[in-house]
């Protein structure tokens, strides 16, 4: 099975993992950051540098809590620190035509427009056939493709002395609208005062019908030269719920 230049990082991942599982370590977050060749019909392939990583397990316990489990929001986490650190700005989309990923629990990355990478559960019978049961979430970045799309290097920033808001809001949409979709509208309705947003519950249940998702997100918005005003804040907030109601009928 190695008579051939690999194209993608999956397998070599998949198989450390395996690894890692016969010998009970089931907590774990590896990355590689290797070449991957892709033919192009003329004598020499497309080398593309990737970055994988794979997680299975939780994190390490300590005395905060117990260890976080690493799935798809994780890995998506850990993109997204990856993606501010160099100002890409981009995009997940679900996807489901890629074999050894999970329906429905798997993405394609962009980058202004043009594909990336993916993040995804890996599909239980691929999980089975290298003798692991666990669930496992891989990610794989292109990032000669991700450097062509950097906007800024990291540069320091003074912190303001003015205080942020922050707003809480839990909506109840469809089951299959995803979750990057709606990130995406709060972004562009949040106005420029919103600096951060994050996901911080997922519920299903009878209680709100089977077709249904909750979200939970916390907004913060942040004025560098002045102290924002609950005015300001709530027009936004209102903007975003607004604009949620009427493209994804959210409640």
């Amino acid at each position: 099975d190695q008579k051939v230049m690999r194209t993608s990082l999956v397998p070599g991942m998949l198989k450390a993992v395996a690894k890692n599982h016969s010998r009970r370590n089931n907590d774990l977050l590896l990355f590689e950051k290797a070449s991957v060749y892709l033919p192009t019909g003329e004598d020499l392939p497309q080398e593309d540098t990737c970055l994988g990583v794979i997680a299975t397990g939780h994190s390490t316990e300590n005395w905060l809590g117990s260890g976080e489990e690493y799935d798809f929001f994780y890995i998506k986490g850990l993109w997204e620190a990856l993606a501010a650190k160099f100002g890409v700005k981009w995009s997940v989309k679900a996807v489901k035509d890629i074999p050894y990923l999970h329906p429905g629990r798997a993405a394609e990355v962009f980058a202004d427009g043009e594909k990336i990478g993916f993040i995804g559960e890996i599909h239980p019978l691929v999980a089975e056939a290298y003798d692991f049961n666990n669930k496992a979430t891989v990610m794989q970045i292109n990032l000669d493709k991700m450097f062509a799309h950097i906007q800024t290097l990291p540069v320091y920033e003074s912190l303001t002395k003015f205080p942020a808001s922050t707003r809480d809001m839990a909506i109840t949409v469809k089951k299959d609208i995803a979750v990057g979709d709606i990130e995406d509208v709060i972004r562009a309705e949040g106005g420029q005062y919103l600096t951060d947003v994050y996901l911080f519950d997922v519920y299903e249940g009878v209680q709100i019908g089977k077709d249904n998702k909750s979200l939970a997100y916390s907004m913060t918005f942040l004025c560098k030269d002045r102290t924002i005003t609950d005015d300001e804040v709530n027009a936004a907030f209102q903007n975003i719920l607004d604009n949620l109601e009427s493209k994804f009928d959210a409640k």
